[in-house]
């Protein structure tokens, strides 16, 4: 979907962005408490050396609370886990 805007300002794209995430994103997913400073840091550093460390952490955060990983970024797409990880 492409969708274009006239938007003469920063502050109209703040607005229009943080519109978006209040309707389109918030209104249908759970925010979640990620709880960082309980994740040890070590076995991300693990996983780092088949991916990259930002995908360790969801990956960790995802297992911690029994979701599923919805994606498109072809890192996950040889990856072994014990998570569900649906690629697009």
């Amino acid at each position: 979907m492409i969708i274009a805007l006239q938007i003469n300002s920063k502050k109209q794209i703040q607005s229009y962005i943080l519109h978006d995430i209040e309707t389109r994103i918030l209104g249908v997913a759970e925010r979640l408490d990620d709880e960082f400073t309980n994740i040890p840091i070590l076995d991300l550093c693990n996983n780092a050396q088949e991916i990259e460390f930002n995908d360790s952490y969801y990956l960790e955060l995802i297992k911690r609370n029994s979701l599923k990983l919805i994606t498109t970024d072809r890192d996950f797409d040889s990856f072994q886990s014990e998570i569900d990880i649906i690629g697009l």
